[in-house]
């Protein structure tokens, strides 16, 4: 499942993508649907149902992705999965450098910028994949994190050099969520539904005062 840029820094547009092992991979030829887009001052929400992209394979009941970006350098994404209890959800980063993992928190560190990936969820702790040791590829890393089958969520942030000091859980109102502290003062805590896009977000701090529900539909 593709991450959405939506106008965010190419620098944490990298590729994140949600994969059902038991399938090989989607299918071309399917369409899949946004299912809310709206902007605001300083962020961005988009959603999208790429359930289809599977061609109606039993496996595969909801696959959703929401994204919440945080201008100018914190993206939040949150994938709502359902699938047969014999498959897999395995959440992945492709990066050209090594991950370092520490507790909750990845890091990609290149000479130009850091890539930090808080996961709020699952538990499961990641693993690396070494792009090296496959005759197919030149180079480069993936950071996989998997959910067992059945309903599940992932929820992580992704920022750059040090725009986040902190992510943790945030639940409320039976929404999952992340209160995010960014290092300009702002807080930023997004929540959504567990079963559809029926979320919100508020972003404290530093000037800024967004309170706004996380609703389906597209703006205008």
């Amino acid at each position: 499942m593709g991450a959405a840029t939506c106008g965010c820094d190419p620098r944490i547009a990298s590729a994140a993508f949600c994969h059902v092992r038991a399938l090989r991979r989607s299918r071309d030829g399917t369409t899949s649907e946004i299912t809310a887009l709206a902007r605001g001052d300083g962020w961005v929400h988009a959603a999208a149902d790429v359930t289809a992209a599977f061609n109606g394979a039993a496996a595969v009941q909801n696959l959703e992705r929401e994204v919440v970006f945080v201008e100018p350098d914190v993206l939040i994404v949150f994938d709502r999965v359902a699938i047969a209890s014999s498959a897999q959800a395995t959440w992945q980063l492709s990066t050209p450098a090594r991950p370092t993992v520490s507790g909750t928190r990845a890091t990609m560190a290149t000479a130009g910028h850091d890539l930090v990936i808080d996961r709020v969820l699952p538990a499961t702790a990641p693993t690396i994949l070494d792009w090296s040791s496959d005759g197919d590829f030149g180079g480069g890393h993936r950071l996989d994190v998997t959910a067992g089958g059945g309903a599940s969520q992932f929820l992580h942030v992704l920022s750059i050099d040090g725009a986040v000091t902190a992510a943790t859980r945030s639940d409320d109102g039976g929404r999952i969520g992340v209160r995010v502290e960014l290092a300009d003062g702002r807080t930023a805590t997004a929540r959504f539904g567990a079963d559809g896009v029926d979320g919100t977000l508020t972003i404290t701090g530093a000037g800024a005062a967004v309170d706004v529900a996380l609703a389906p539909g597209i703006d205008d």
